[in-house]
Order: structure tokens, then C-alpha cells, then sequence
């Protein structure tokens, strides 16, 4: 699953520079935070119309689904995964 697919990090040079506090790091993870916290909104939004009549959303299936090997609903840290790789790519 996307444990496994290439970090964000690994794809903008590894995290050897990542850290340090450059102005454009600065920038990097503010927009990154602004990002998950975008996703986390429509997550919660989400499950709070699910029972709604409405057309479903690709965001809705995920919230919908289960982790193939526990059959448990997936937590929201990893539906914010998911849909960051989902959008992103």
C-alpha cells in the first residue's frame, strides 16, 4: 500500500536538507501543514455526511473502506495518506 510507495521527502532530494531551517523550509512545511489540515477537514466533513443522500465522493469510498487485514475502518491519519498520494499524483 503506500507504506511502501516513495516518501515526499525521498522525492524532493531526501531529508538531509529538510530539516535545517531555511526560509524555504520555512515555507515547504507551512504549505505541507495547510495542506493536511485542508485534508483533515474534508475527512471529518465527510463522515459527517455520510448518511446524507448526495453523490459519493472518491473521499468517500476511502472513509467508506477497511484495512484488508484487521477489517477495521481506517484511522484518519492514514485516509490523510491516502488521499494526499491519491490528489498529489
Amino acid at each position: 500500500m503506500i507504506d511502501n510507495m516513495v516518501s515526499l521527502k525521498q522525492l524532493i532530494g531526501g531529508t538531509r536538507y529538510t530539516n535545517l531551517p531555511l526560509s524555504e523550509n520555512i515555507k515547504f512545511q507551512d504549505a505541507m501543514k495547510k495542506i493536511e489540515d485542508l485534508v483533515y477537514s474534508l475527512i471529518e466533513t465527510s463522515k459527517k455526511n455520510m448518511k446524507q443522500d448526495r453523490t459519493e465522493t472518491l473521499l468517500d469510498l476511502l472513509v467508506k473502506s477497511v484495512d484488508d487485514e484487521t477489517l477495521q475502518a481506517l484511522d484518519s491519519k492514514t485516509l490523510r495518506d491516502n488521499s494526499k498520494y491519491t490528489y498529489i499524483c
